[in-house]
């Protein structure tokens, strides 16, 4: 259990002022690193000494980045966009790179830095505005940041001892321009801190630093909402903009909240992440909350899991070529969604279940070749692609413990070849391959 310390009342009166639970500093962790994936700005909220910026330094040196503390508490407006001067034509104006600053097309770009714009709602409006800016646009004046910036952000609760500006704090623009995460200062997170600093930061994902697991600015923007979230909002149309929250001065569900969210589904997927425990389940949940408030994170959380739970691998395996069945008719749903990434996420495991059933005697190859060859039939070839090469790695592996034919086999992949459905999905990849070679001949020779 998690010992809170007395002194923690304020935190936990502005959280519940805004629409959320404190979570320990472990889980704040988790999510500001899942907010960086998705070009995110998470706004961590706490009570001064209570380890706000000493987990970003901490996460800052597990990830390999750069830390850049950048208090606003005592800056202008042009500490972040910039000094103005005139343009070369001596009409116009131009903002100079601001100092310190990593911007894009300037020196600095080699190394990721993590860059804490802090005490923010200790500055006065004008550095809010320039805020704003960072956070929505990546912008600072005329200036863009530099891919490898990752912005965070932090502050006090709105209480008299900080000297904060409270308009600032209920700021509907600032609720849906970050996420928020409110911290509360634990006895036992602090004392396993103190034993093993690393453990704070010690999770199961990728190292932002790692190649090709920062997706560019802007890529999710240009895809579909995630299934989970776009089903969620046709079920619940009412909250699609909550202006009752909004009105409240609490964190409020908008469009740009709930692509948010979407966002973070999908990323989820991407890295291969297993959320099925309870503390990350925690941590996912506090992070679709500080988009659009812990009530609409909940529900869309415990539907997320509901649908995702729809696609089930053993009824898959042994019902998917049966007339209306379930999991069939929501990957045709999905295909014809464009989600065609979340069919791919579902599929990730069959192979592993298929190889568990038949050691285990549940079911055999001849059991399951009809209903998977139907599934090569409906999804893209490169996704079934993924799943040939799964499937014929595990075939031979239980082929191999089981004594199959040729102590190599179980026969699944022999008697995949002799289904139609599979035969379809064979020739389509035959021709996407041929077509892909020939796309590549012409691209080279035009270079030549």
């Amino acid at each position: 259990m998690t010992q809170a310390s007395p002194s923690s009342n304020k935190t936990l009166d502005y959280a519940e002022e805004i629409g959320l639970v404190p979570v320990s500093l472990k889980t704040a962790a988790w999510v500001i690193q899942l907010c960086a994936y998705d070009r995110h700005v998470p706004l961590l909220i706490g009570e001064t000494s209570t380890g706000k910026t000493a987990i970003l330094r901490q996460l800052a040196e597990y990830n390999e980045l750069d830390f850049l503390f950048y208090g606003l508490a005592h800056k202008e407006a042009s500490d972040l966009t910039g000094p103005m001067m005139p343009s070369s034509d001596g009409v116009t104006f131009q903002h100079l790179p601001p100092a310190n600053i990593p911007i894009k097309g300037h020196a600095g770009e080699d190394r990721f830095v993590m860059m804490d714009l802090a005490e923010v709602n200790r500055a006065d409006s004008t550095v809010h505005n320039a805020a704003f800016q960072v956070w929505t646009d990546r912008q600072l004046g005329t200036h863009e940041l530099g891919e490898n910036v990752i912005v965070v952000s932090d502050m006090n609760p709105p209480d008299g001892d900080y000297a904060v500006t409270s308009s600032f704090s209920s700021d509907p623009a600032m609720r849906r321009r970050t996420c928020q995460i409110v911290v509360n200062f634990s006895v036992n997170d602090l004392l396993a801190w103190a034993k093993d600093p690393a453990s704070a930061t010690q999770f199961n994902m990728p190292k932002l630093s790692e190649d090709g697991v920062l997706e560019p600015v802007g890529l999710h923007r240009k895809r579909p909402w995630h299934p989970s979230v776009v089903e969620f909002l046709q079920a619940n149309v009412d909250i699609a903009l909550d202006r009752q929250a909004r009105d409240a001065g609490k964190i409020f569900a908008c469009p740009s909240t709930w692509h948010a969210c979407s966002d973070t589904l999908y990323t989820l997927e991407r890295l291969e992440i297993d959320t099925s425990s309870a503390s990350m389940q925690l941590a996912l949940l506090t992070k679709l909350a500080g988009h659009i408030g812990h009530t609409h994170a909940k529900s869309l959380l415990e539907y997320h899991n509901r649908e995702a739970s729809a696609l089930d691998p053993r009824d898959m395996l042994l019902h998917f070529a049966d007339e209306d069945n379930r999991s069939c008719r929501r990957v045709e749903k999905l295909l014809e969604a464009g989600h065609a990434g979340h069919v791919a996420g579902a599929l990730n495991n069959l192979a592993i279940v298929w190889a568990e059933g038949v050691e285990a005697e549940e079911f055999t190859s001849e059991d399951c070749a009809p209903h998977l060859a139907k599934i090569f039939n409906m999804v893209p070839t490169d996704v079934g692609g993924q799943l040939l090469d799964a499937i014929v790695d595990a075939d031979s592996k239980v082929g191999a413990s089981t004594g199959g034919p040729s102590q190599r086999s179980t026969g699944l992949v022999r008697l995949l070849h002799k289904q139609p459905a599979f035969k379809e999905f064979r020739d389509r990849r035959t021709e996407n391959l041929r077509d892909k070679q020939q796309r590549e001949r012409v691209a080279e020779e035009g270079l030549e």
